[in-house]
Parts: C-alpha cells; sequence; structure tokens
C-alpha cells in the first residue's frame, strides 16, 4: 500500500498559493480550466491539477463550447429591491421586501421560486 506525506503534500499545495497575490495563482493556465478543476504552471515544465468535488467554475452560456470557464463568486450585489448572485452556475435572486429568493440554473434555464405568503 502507497503512503502519503499529508504534511509535505500540504505544504507544498500552500507554498503554491502563498507566491500569489490576492489569494488567486499568478499562474494559472486558464485554458485548461474544467467545471471542477484548475491547472497551474509549475515554472518548471510540469503542471499541476488542482481538483474539486465540488464545482469552482461557470458558464454564463453552457451550450459554447467556446466560452471559457469562469471563476465562481459568490458575493450578493445590492440590485434596490433586490440582492443577487450571478457569478456562479445558478442565479440566485434574494428579495428584500418579502421573504423569499428565485433561483435559475444557467445550464437548463430551470427556475425555482420560494416565497413565503401569508
Amino acid at each position: 500500500m502507497a503512503t502519503i506525506d499529508v504534511k509535505k503534500y500540504n505544504k507544498g499545495i500552500i507554498d503554491h498559493y502563498e507566491k500569489t497575490s490576492n489569494g488567486k495563482p499568478v499562474n494559472e493556465i486558464i485554458s485548461l480550466r474544467k467545471e471542477n478543476s484548475k491547472t497551474f504552471d509549475n515554472q518548471d515544465g510540469s503542471n499541476t491539477l488542482i481538483a474539486s468535488t465540488g464545482l469552482v467554475h461557470y458558464k454564463e452560456n453552457y451550450q459554447d463550447s467556446k466560452e471559457q470557464w469562469k471563476d465562481i463568486d459568490t458575493t450578493q450585489v445590492d440590485k434596490g429591491d433586490h440582492f443577487l448572485v450571478e457569478k456562479s452556475p445558478v442565479i440566485v435572486k434574494i428579495y428584500k421586501d418579502k421573504v423569499g429568493y428565485e433561483i435559475t440554473a444557467r445550464r437548463t434555464g430551470h427556475k425555482f421560486i420560494v416565497e413565503l405568503m401569508g
């Protein structure tokens, strides 16, 4: 059975990220992005793939095969009568004047609305 030196492995990942600004890798290979992974140029002829079981990227139009994957950003933007999270695989609209929210899936266009009636 193979074993992994977890401390050494984690230190390598941390060291890689410490060479960055604003917490984002300066040497990510954007063209190699996938929905759940990022690839980095190690500047020594090798690359590092960091994969997630969850999503880390989204597309505004999933039907466009030429569109590059974008970083997910769950920042809520104040739009007056609601807050909006739109830099993600789902668009989330959170109402201010009533208890409820609306979620739209970018990939399928399906919409889910929850509103407390009373």
